[in-house]
């Protein structure tokens, strides 16, 4: 059978232009992120001499940016008039001068007319092949660049989608008299038709163009379907359809929805598709997870039938899909944050309300699309569509047979944050950026109130929120100061009241390299606000009219290697040379006369912020970097272990390593082995780079012995490793952790010198695996919650999550005393340790269904918790509510700083004492009352939320909705019941069911309070 070929489409249009999207003279890991690519620039020949050199110039600008080379991107150039000619064949050069130097040989051939459908033939059947250096074969995108200005005398049609069906992607470029409608039957979607008035526009504004090239992406897979698939990455897509349509625009829309499923790669790890049909009620026809093939997807599709009716409810589909069909029974992967995508498709207005029931959608994330057609009301559809621009209005659904390219273009590329809290972020916005404008505030109250109003304007034409823009600003003269944080303020108002504030402060000097320390010491922190470890893009402005008086070299590269985009905007005094060293690429370097210009031609700054986009990395561009801060960590290795229990181990480090920005300014690492005595393997300071690390540590072997000396292997960390001369920072109060590794009981004592390590400030972390001791090993470490027992070390290579996040996220403050006796290395005996971080809401039933004679039993249970907990501000915060048909708030988050007043409003506990109850709507109260940052809560900079219910009442069906979107929201809930309640409630309302815990009588409820503290402070919640 021919083989056939199949389209992997992957559009990043919005967030769209990369850092090497734009711009010449990127270094090579920058523009890696492009991947191998083969490009053909198809030129109209015809379009005369001062045409042809702006094109010239707009492919040398498009070479000179991006990384040329056999295995990176390949360029080809053809012409064409009523014949096509090669220029440059993919294999024709080695280099990029010898590239540019025969791109300046090409020259135009006159002519009155131009055979386009030729010209694609052309690139098919002589450049797209192996002779001709085309990777198609290897998988590499294949992308045809069409540059005309005339309409084609042949045909295209056919030609084009020869092209198509290869996997090839092409778009096009038309000028003068150029065919709009035939470009667009050319390209392989209409978004990538692109209309001028001149060619010449595109050497002074080639940057959308530019995106496309360097961003979209065609894999190219070999198969024998009998259509092109689009492989567009995971997605679960419900078809919700008026089953009233009747039996014609039935059968229409289900034709359109067949060919979308055979366009797709169907399958539970690729698109899932279900299908519901409603009228005045709801009904499930295709679940997500029903069937396991394309050819039974399709089969059931076929036997779906028109059930007729004079009415519809919307609003009551839409609370169908959300509430069955949105769930993990069903299929749906949107606890794992998949793309979660409605199709509405009616033709009548709705009987029942749908603007709470669509907004209940959107909360979640999900993004619903609307075809009207017929009787449909256009502005209900708007009311329940994400966005306006994803509304349909069709004459006759019956044109989805025949053009659907639209609505498929939206149902494969869009994608958005599942977020329960707010409305989510789409694929239309500019997506979620931590943006930072760093002003100079000597430049006087003129130009300072210039930058202001400038700022003003970025924000009013930005979406801001939490899970949105967000904004911060600092200012700096030789010192910097903060002056909004990025969770400093909830809304746009507040963030703008307080940007009026900023005042300039004369000097006449600038420490630019201070100011941008500051930025990446102070700011760039979940504390901060900062989203930099959840990979949200972080920019800098800088805005400074004067030279730096200190280097700004090294901080500006440290900024750089976080991933951060830094742009400079320079004026009267400021050093453009000095800028173009600060700024990640010199194309982000802005030159103004006077700033007061931006308030009035802000665009191209504008167009930067709110389009660049970066992968926060570390200095291997495929590895993504922590910014974890500075910490020292060591890695004690028994090498008793055996080959195969060392290379887990060496490989689990390896990994480790890959995942942290390594660096003498950053995170270092050391490694020691042992058995019956310690040897240094890498200390802090043996290496420079991650390279010549990973490769010391592969040569680490291992060293047969029967016993092992743990002891003495901790006193050779504290004596030989814990000093400057090996690297350590302890001095500078840097966090210093140990993570031992062993598979057997120590033969000397560990006691003493574990205690040495912990007064120093240590934070010692064990993991045992065979014969290891667990007693021992909650001996040396710093805490009981630091000890790891594994069956086998090979795990570790396989699930390093849980360690892995100690290493990066435990912190030591070193605070110096003076001690009762010299230590072996600083003056250092106390630590605090950040061992639990997070917020702790008790959401307690109020009702009869405790009732007064329980309600003592519950203030013990939740006193006995907190008793156990280090409650304080920055540590555990924990807030109290009752319910019963109503909501209580007894105390927030922020309410208490210490231990006692918690313990004390507890005590005061006094039952509402209603005899209903709705478990839902405490939970929504929950959400909306006390995870709020206003309420001290600390959800923004990453802090764990965590709410325990404690219920005596019967089930609810709604508490499972309620619930669902409170895990969706990151909160981890707990369910703690006794009485009434059934066991399967709580097992439903939990996050997971091993956080249900049920007890007979509320007496008992003692009982579980050491077995719920575990989970407690250790359980993580992902959505």
């Amino acid at each position: 059978m021919r083989t056939m070929w199949k389209l992997r489409l992957v559009l990043h249009a919005l967030m769209g232009v990369m850092v090497f999207d734009l711009f010449p003279n990127l270094e090579a890991q920058d523009a890696l992120a492009v991947g191998r690519r083969d490009i053909i620039f198809l030129i109209d020949s015809s379009m005369g001499t001062t045409l042809v050199g702006a094109v010239r110039e707009f492919i040398r600008k498009f070479i000179d940016s991006m990384p040329i080379g056999p295995d990176q991107v390949q360029v080809g150039v053809a012409m064409f008039s009523t014949t096509p000619k090669m220029e440059i064949n993919f294999n024709s050069f080695d280099s990029k001068e010898s590239l540019l130097s025969a791109l300046d040989r090409i020259k135009p051939r006159p002519s009155s007319e131009v055979n386009i459908g030729a010209a694609l033939d052309f690139v098919r059947t002589d450049m797209l092949r192996l002779e001709s250096g085309s990777r198609i074969q290897q998988r590499v995108p294949q992308l045809v660049l069409l540059l005309t200005s005339k309409k084609s005398k042949d045909s295209v049609q056919q030609s084009a989608e020869a092209l198509r069906q290869m996997g090839v992607l092409t778009l096009a470029v038309g000028s003068r008299s150029a065919d709009e409608d035939e470009l667009k039957h050319i390209a392989f979607d209409e978004s990538q038709v692109f209309m001028l008035k001149d060619f010449r526009i595109l050497t002074r504004n080639p940057q959308k163009i530019f995106s496309s090239l360097s961003t979209l992406s065609a894999v190219i897979e070999s198969e024998t379907p009998t259509e092109t698939a689009l492989a567009v990455g995971r997605r679960d897509i419900i078809f919700l359809i008026d089953s009233s349509l009747g039996t014609t625009l039935v059968g229409a829309v289900r034709e359109f929805i067949r060919k979308f499923i055979d366009s797709m790669t169907i399958g539970p790890d690729q698109v899932q598709v279900g299908v519901a049909m409603f009228s005045t009620t709801p009904k499930m026809e295709i679940n997500f997870n029903s069937f396991n093939s394309k050819e039974s997807l399709l089969s059931a599709l076929d036997r779906i039938k028109p059930r007729p009716s004079s009415e519809v409810n919307i609003g009551a589909a839409l609370d169908f899909v959300r509430t069955d069909m949105l769930r993990l029974e069903s299929g749906s992967r949107i606890q794992q944050r998949v793309p979660q995508l409605v199709m509405l498709l009616t033709s009548k207005k709705s009987k029942d309300n749908v603007q709470q029931s669509a907004e209940a959608l959107r909360q979640m994330g999900v993004l619903t699309l609307a075809a009207g057609s017929r009787s449909a009301d256009e502005d209900e559809l708007k009311h329940i569509a994400f966005d306006e621009s994803q509304v349909f209005m069709l004459k006759d659904f019956r044109i989805l047979t025949r053009n659907p390219q639209k609505i498929f273009s939206s149902l494969s590329t869009l994608s958005a944050v599942i977020e329960s809290e707010t409305p989510t972020e789409t694929a239309l916005a500019v997506g979620r950026r931590d943006i930072i404008f760093l002003i100079d505030s000597s430049m006087g109250t003129t130009l300072v109130g210039a930058v202001r109003e400038f700022i003003r304007k970025f924000i009013d034409s930005m979406p801001i929120g939490p899970d949105q823009v967000q904004v911060g600003v600092a200012m700096f003269s030789t010192t910097p100061k903060m002056e909004i944080n990025f969770n400093s303020f909830d809304s746009k108002e507040s963030l703008l009241s307080a940007l009026d504030r900023i005042k300039p402060r004369p000097s006449s000097e600038v420490n630019i390299g201070a100011a941008l320390d500051f930025v990446r010491t102070d700011m760039l922190r979940p504390e901060s606000g900062s989203r930099i470890q959840q990979r949200v893009p972080q920019l800098v402005l800088l805005l400074t009219s004067k030279k730096s008086k200190d280097s700004v070299q090294q901080s500006a590269n440290a900024i750089r290697q976080m991933g951060v985009l830094t742009l400079a905007a320079g004026s009267r005094s400021a050093d453009e040379a000095e800028l173009k060293q600060i700024a990640f690429d010199e194309s982000q370097v802005f030159m103004l006369k006077d700033f007061r210009i931006l308030t009035r031609n802000p665009q191209k700054i504008f167009f930067s912020l709110s389009t660049l986009s970066a992968v926060i990395e570390s200095e291997t561009p495929t590895e993504t970097a922590f910014a974890v801060g500075r910490r020292d960590i060591i890695f004690l290795i028994d090498s008793s272990m055996g080959t195969t229990i060392i290379n887990a181990v060496r490989e689990f480090i390896r990994k480790f390593i890959d995942s942290m920005p390594i660096g003498p300014d950053q995170v270092q690492v050391g490694v020691a082995m042992f058995s019956s005595s310690p040897k240094m393997e890498i200390n802090f300071n043996s290496f420079d780079s991650k390279e010549s690390l990973i490769s010391a540590l592969l040569r680490i072997k291992p060293r047969p012995s029967s016993e092992v000396n743990i002891g003495a292997a901790l006193d050779f960390v504290r004596t030989d490793m814990l000093r400057p001369e090996s690297g350590s920072r302890i001095q500078q109060r840097v966090p210093q952790l140990v993570l031992l590794l062993t598979s057997k009981k120590s033969k000397d004592s560990v006691q003493q010198s574990a205690e040495a390590l912990r007064q120093m400030g240590v934070l010692t972390l064990a993991a045992g695996s065979r014969s290891a001791d667990e007693a021992e090993l909650k001996q040396i470490a710093f805490d009981e919650s630091l000890t790891f027992l594994l069956k086998d070390f090979r795990i570790l290579t396989r699930n390093p999550q849980k360690i892995v996040s100690s290493l990066s996220t435990l912190s030591a403050v070193i605070e110096s005393k003076i001690p009762n006796e010299k230590g072996p290395v600083v003056d250092v005996t106390t630590v605090q340790a950040q061992k639990v971080v997070r917020d702790i809401l008790f959401v307690v039933d109020g009702s009869s269904y405790v009732g007064n004679a329980n309600i003592k039993y519950v203030q013990d249970f939740i006193s006995g918790v907190v008793n156990r907990l280090d409650v304080q501000p920055e540590r555990v915060r924990i807030a109290l509510m009752q319910f019963d048909e109503g909501q209580r708030t007894e105390f927030y988050f922020n309410t208490h700083k210490t231990k006692q007043d918690v313990l004390s409003s507890i005590a005061q506990l006094s039952l509402m004492g209603g005899r209903a109850l709705n478990t839902g709507a405490a939970l929504q109260y929950a959400l909306s009352n006390h995870f709020q940052a206003s309420a001290g809560s600390r959800k923004r900079p990453g802090i764990q939320q965590v709410l325990v219910l404690i219920t005596g009442g019967p089930s609810q069906f709604e508490a499972k909705s309620l619930a669902d979107r409170v895990a969706l929201a990151g909160v981890l809930t707990f369910a703690v019941g006794a009485g009434q309640v059934e066991e399967s409630f709580l097992k439903t309302v939990a996050f997971e069911k091993d956080l249900a815990y049920y007890r007979r009588s509320f007496t008992e409820l003692s009982s579980i309070i050491e077995e719920i503290l575990t989970p407690l402070v250790n359980v993580v919640g992902k959505t």
